[in-house]
């Protein structure tokens, strides 16, 4: 396997860290906020188009894990994406190890998610292999210190029909993966299938299938496992017998035997066009909170629901128009530890046409309890660009939040934003511009659990030479 990497630094590399688990490796050495510690890129094989999906920091904090797809291998008609998984050093960026996972059929393997087991020892990845007849999930196992693969489990419909795993998590004792995505029925259409791995062998434990009433296309986009680790939530669109068009679908299982606890469907009155993207429950496992676009009278809205985790009754449910009356598309949820705040994120239309038009990205924090919104922060870059956020992670403490996604211009940059959870207030923002100016797009942020480094990654135009890569970014928080 042939992989090439270069690797810019705005500090001199850190010789000492701690690698063992449990631990956390030195910090870096002080810097301003928003402050380029490192920048590492990631070019294929190939010098094609290498897209990162996601990224993961261990709860050690030593090791930054991105994964997505690489243009790594050549089959019969071209140019073939694998699996590509980096890990670098979280203090000086330096790479670990790179891996590509190449499917039995050779053709295209794109991964969507990855997450590191609580001990730090393993990394997993999921995403959507071509076996040479159809996509399957396939979800594989690392070694966190070495990139050793230590499994690779597949899940593949009855039909041997298109499957593709979107999101994946790890439950809190580190015993089981979960895993989440769509798959095709025996009816032709398509349905939510989770899966439950052992997390040390990849032994299949159980698979639980949700098919909506209309027996139509039902597609899970996000998963969350609470805190003690006995359930798992789903959420994804689903078509409703009596609207046609997708609803929100948000289903529990419990994690021992797949066994379904309960489902809630939610549509927007009268209009039914409804795309949750994200989910998550609160730290005391009482609640269940999803977001995405709404349709309404005129167009989509942020569209926010609360959950009782216990029964899926709907406790509240927050509609957001943006300023334009336009498209405005929620990306991210997140419970503070607390378990008192909603902070959600994405991009609302602010209106305006010709130079003066844009969209800016948008977060709002609701009280978990009740839905009502405690604030709402947009951010507008410097020359009225169109800003499209598309992650969010808190810090440890609760007290900011860190909002990544792109904006554009001439060409597309990183944006990075961070905000007080307390009242809302743009703390910094920083951009990023690959080195040749051409289109960036930042996809996933990670935070440091000693909340010294945000890791923000996605895909950064590297010049003809090299094509797509990824582009991994680590930043001073405060």
């Amino acid at each position: 396997m042939r992989t090439r990497m270069v690797l810019l630094l705005s500090a001199a590399l850190v010789a000492c860290m701690l690698t063992g688990a449990g631990t956390v490796s030195a910090q870096p050495t002080p810097r301003a906020p928003g402050e380029e510690f490192w920048i590492a890129r990631y070019n294929g094989a190939l010098n094609g188009f290498d897209s990162a999906r996601d990224v993961a920091v261990g709860a050690n904090g030593a090791r930054v894990f991105v994964t997505g797809s690489a243009e790594g291998t050549s089959g019969a008609y071209g140019k073939r994406a694998d699996y590509a998984t980096v890990a670098y050093d979280s203090v000086s960026g330096a790479q670990a190890w790179a891996t590509l996972f190449n499917g039995t059929g050779n053709g295209n393997d794109f991964a969507n998610a990855v997450v590191a087991s609580p001990d730090s020892t393993r990394v997993f990845v999921t995403g959507a292999s071509d076996d040479g007849k159809a996509f399957d999930y396939v979800t594989i196992a690392y070694d966190a210190g070495t990139g050793a693969q230590l499994w690779a489990s597949t899940y593949q419909s009855l039909a041997d029909n298109d499957d593709q795993a979107t999101a994946l998590g790890v439950s809190s004792d580190g015993s089981k993966v979960l895993v989440t995505g769509f798959s095709r029925g025996s009816y032709g259409g398509f349905d939510f299938a989770t899966v439950a791995y052992n997390a040390a062998t990849g032994t299949q434990l159980w698979v639980s299938r949700y098919n909506g009433p209309a027996m139509s296309g039902d597609f899970a986009r996000a998963l969350a496992v609470s805190t003690d680790g006995t359930k798992v939530f789903v959420t994804g669109d689903s078509v409703g017998s009596g609207t046609a068009h997708q609803d929100y679908a948000t289903v529990a299982y419990g994690t021992t035997a797949g066994t379904q606890l309960w489902v809630a469907r939610y549509s927007s009155p009268g209009y039914s066009l409804d795309y949750p993207s994200a989910i998550a429950v609160s730290p005391t496992g009482d609640k269940v909170f999803v977001t995405g676009n709404g349709k309404g009278k005129k167009s989509f809205d942020y569209l926010t629901l609360g959950y009782n985790a216990g029964t899926g009754a709907r406790v509240w449910a927050r509609r957001f128009n943006g300023a334009g009356t336009g498209f405005d598309s929620a990306r991210a949820v997140i419970v503070t530890p607390d378990g008192t705040k909603v902070l959600v994120t994405g991009y609302t239309w602010e209106g305006g046409t010709g130079a003066a038009s844009r969209n800016d990205y948008t977060s709002i924090a609701y009280a978990a309890g009740t839905g009502g919104t405690l604030w709402n922060s947009r951010y507008n870059s410097p020359g009225n660009r169109d800003d499209y956020a598309s992650d969010l992670v808190m810090s440890p403490d609760g007290s900011k939040a860190y909002v990544t996604g792109h904006t554009t211009g001439f060409d597309d940059d990183y944006l990075a934003v961070v905000y007080a959870v307390a009242n809302g207030a743009t703390l910094w923002a920083t951009r990023y511009d690959g080195p040749p100016s051409g289109t960036d797009s930042a996809t996933a942020i990670a935070v440091r659990p000693d909340d010294s480094t945000i890791y923000v990654t996605g895909e950064s135009w590297g010049g003809y030479s090299t094509g797509v890569d990824y582009a991994t970014i680590a930043y001073k928080t405060a």
